[in-house]
């Protein structure tokens, strides 16, 4: 395993090195670009898992093989997981927990018996003696107190029409609405007006989504008389309301497609069951393929986009009708306007951080086990990964191991945690052979562009506005600093500020624990749920020189000299006068300026580029999160901590410090290149065999995987600069 170990990091180096005078088109070659690691569960079906001792996380417990189960992503990152199929027959009724970081189930509750009637208690009343009967195929959300919800599905015979509501802080199940009886038809009331009495109905199979505003989603669905849905409900968690807000109360419609791409209020998709639903980063809701009526029952394949604040629908891909097959896949990995999935329903979906959409398995001319994206600018589908034969070729290949050659078995009905990054975790379904209980993680290494030069400004005769603050001279001249690392110290002091979550918390960066949820920065500068990893530094009474950053705004980001921050590319020069005359317009003008830029930062990613804080200069300015503008520089002292150094690893490589934007990374300039060599570090299955090499928990100085990369690439960089030269001095 050492061996492996820094086989890897010699690799990786090479990347280092190259993209020093090299353009660095991509880490990882195409047929590299999508790795799958067999985690955990049985590599064969049917199996019966491990339920272990009740509420006892441990390693060695596994959900039985089941399909249908619905699933949640709980707020700090841990995978929920509730009922499902056993059989055509036979219902689940338990609830699981995933954790990442320590790779272990616990069986949470429910019973570990088949087909369990439940325990409705007293409605609105929480208990720890609550759960909702066994079923499958239901509706599920999540809401911004991490609260699970829960409704319908259904139990081979009767469909249920009841809404639950899963506190993880306090392990009780709340029966919030609904009858407790099955089979219940919907209460629409009118169109668009929420009321108590209003209902969805006994349904199962619907698509979901949880809206930027909060509220809960829900499309189309089933009933055990045989007819589909094609209506569109909201449901208010703060007033306890359903509302019918589009779509037709008939059954089995064939929907109202209206012209191709173009929204109307009166377009809405045909009826289904067994669609794939996403919510894209916009808040836009996007629905594809399913079981549905059109003149005849079948298989769609048509991409609908739902605007959530015009409630207007837009077909926007596949075919008004429905078929068997019709899947076009052409070239793996390039994306073409004829490419189409095909017809398929009971597939699994996620969207990533860069807004695309990802389609994975489902049901069309066979069981499919093909990974396709869809990218929502140029809207075209990709085939990305899988096979796209009728065989379904694919391997397990060994436990914990990432391979190329890695593959999970065909399936649909299946578990696939999006977890708002690159690391969607599959879990289960049915397969050709049989139910599965395998649990795969997907590592998705996007081709890393070459760091793109900073244009060197040509130098204007116009005096610059003088700062009312200025920068102060080092009071730490000769201070005597302790080396840690050899240098490649990266990092922040203990006490060093760290945005947890959308509400505005903090937590100092020293008591961060691997797991914990923090908020991270997407491509688009928008915040995401995040989580850490674990340290790439982490040393409690190490000393250590710190920049003082301080802003307009009064914040104060400090860091080490060799630490990545965000630096604004396009608004810098202009910061001073923009100011000053921020003081000379009026306050519905500066509303709409800032409105500008904001838009300005969302659209334009060029416009910030991390680079070094010790080539931050008084004058540039950084990215407030918060506000999301510009927040120039106005002074830079330092200073010497005494009190410790600490440098997280995140998912997604960024976080907010001080109410600033930065990078995880230091020592080699270029954020992209140093979170794409890092990737081992962010795959659950190499964390697990290498531990502490990785970062993980208790690891005490700097990463050791990282540590090396340091010491190989400033010694081949040093090798690189004495050829360069000797090349010179010959020249001469």
């Amino acid at each position: 395993m050492r061996k492996r170990y820094f086989s890897i990091v010699r690799l990786l180096v090479v990347v280092l090195v190259v993209s020093s005078t090299h353009t660095v088109r991509g880490v990882l070659s195409s047929e590299d670009t999508f790795l799958w690691t067999w985690i955990g569960g049985s590599n064969s079906t049917g199996s019966s898992g491990s339920y272990g001792v009740q509420g006892v996380p441990n390693t060695s417990n596994v959900p039985p093989a089941r399909y249908g189960a619905v699933f949640w992503t709980g707020a700090d990152g841990v995978l929920w997981l509730f009922g499902g199929g056993s059989d055509l027959r036979d219902v689940f009724g338990d609830l699981w927990n995933y954790n990442l970081s320590t790779f272990s189930w616990t069986w949470v509750g429910g019973s570990a018996s088949l087909n369990s009637a439940g325990v409705y208690g007293s409605r609105g009343v929480p208990n720890k003696s609550n759960n909702p009967p066994s079923r499958t195929e239901s509706a599920s959300w999540s809401d911004s107190y991490g609260n699970l919800w829960l409704y319908g599905g259904w139990n081979f015979i009767s469909a249920y029409s009841d809404l639950w509501m899963y506190n993880v802080s306090s392990g009780e199940w709340t029966w919030v609405q609904g009858s407790n009886e099955t089979n219940v038809p919907p209460t629409y009331g009118p169109l668009g007006k929420s009321a108590s009495s209003n209902t969805p109905g006994g349904r199962y199979q619907p698509a979901t989504w949880v809206g930027l505003d909060g509220q809960f989603y829900l499309f189309g669905g089933f009933n055990p008389s045989g007819s589909t849905y094609g209506d569109l409900w909201q449901y208010n968690p703060a007033n306890n309301e359903w509302s019918w807000i589009g779509g037709t109360q008939q059954q089995n419609p064939s929907g109202s497609y209206g012209k191709f791409r173009q929204a109307s209020p009166s377009n809405y998709p045909a009826g289904r069951l067994g669609a794939t639903s996403w919510r894209d980063l916009d808040g836009n809701f996007w629905l594809f393929g399913g079981f549905g009526q059109i003149e005849t029952f079948g298989r769609l394949n048509d991409l609908w986009l739902y605007n959530i604040s015009s409630r207007e629908w837009t077909w926007m891909s596949g075919n008004d009708s429905v078929g068997l097959d019709g899947e076009v896949y052409g070239e793996k990995g390039v994306p073409s306007s004829s490419n189409t999935p095909g017809y398929r329903s009971f597939s699994s979906g996620f969207l990533d951080s860069t807004n695309t959409l990802y389609l994975f398995g489902g049901v069309s001319r066979a069981v499919c086990n093909d990974l396709w994206t869809f990218n929502i600018t140029s809207l075209e589908w990709t085939w990305v990964d899988g096979d796209n034969t009728t065989d379904g070729a694919y391997s397990y290949g060994e436990l914990n191991k990432t391979s190329n050659t890695t593959l999970p078995p065909p399936r649909y009905g299946a578990v696939l945690w999006d977890t708002y990054q690159n690391d969607p975790v599959l879990f289960g379904g049915l397969g050709n052979s049989g139910l599965l209980n395998d649990l795969f993680t997907l590592y998705i290494a996007t081709p890393t562009p070459a760091p793109t030069p900073t244009p060197t400004p040509t130098p204007t005769p116009m005096a610059s506005p003088t700062p009312s603050v200025t920068a102060e001279p080092s009071a730490t001249t000769n201070v005597t600093q302790t080396a840690v690392g050899e240098g490649s110290a990266v990092c922040f002091p203990a006490d060093a500020s760290v945005l947890i979550d959308g509400l505005g918390n903090h937590l100092q960066i020293s008591e961060l624990r691997s797991g914990m949820a923090v908020m991270g920065v997407n491509g688009r500068g928008q915040l995401v749920e995040d989580s850490v990893l674990g340290w790439l530094h982490n040393e409690a009474g190490a000393t250590a020189e710190i920049l003082a950053i301080k802003t307009l705004s009064g914040k104060q980001l400090r860091l080490t000299r060799q630490h990545l921050v965000y630096r604004m590319i396009e608004h810098s020069r202009d910061f001073y006068g923009m100011t000053t005359a921020f003081s000379c317009i009026s306050q519905k003008q500066q509303q709409q300026h800032q409105k500008h830029i904001r838009q300005s930062l969302e659209l334009d990613t060029s416009a910030v580029e991390a680079v070094f804080a010790e080539e931050i200069s008084v004058g540039d300015a950084l990215l407030d999160v918060a506000a999301h503008l510009p927040d120039p520089v106005v002074a830079i002292e330092t200073f010497v901590t005494h009190n410790g150094l600490y440098a997280p690893l995140t998912r997604s490589g960024r976080f907010v410090v001080d109410g600033v934007l930065v990078s995880c990374y230091g020592t080699y300039a270029s954020h992209a290149v140093a979170h794409a060599v890092l990737w081992p570090a962010r795959v659950n299955a190499l964390r697990k065999v290498w531990g502490s090499g990785l970062g993980t928990e208790g690891i005490v100085g700097i990463m050791p995987y990282a540590e090396r990369l340091y010491h190989i690439w400033t010694s081949a960089a040093r090798v690189l600069t004495e050829a360069r030269i000797s090349v010179v001095v010959a020249a001469c």
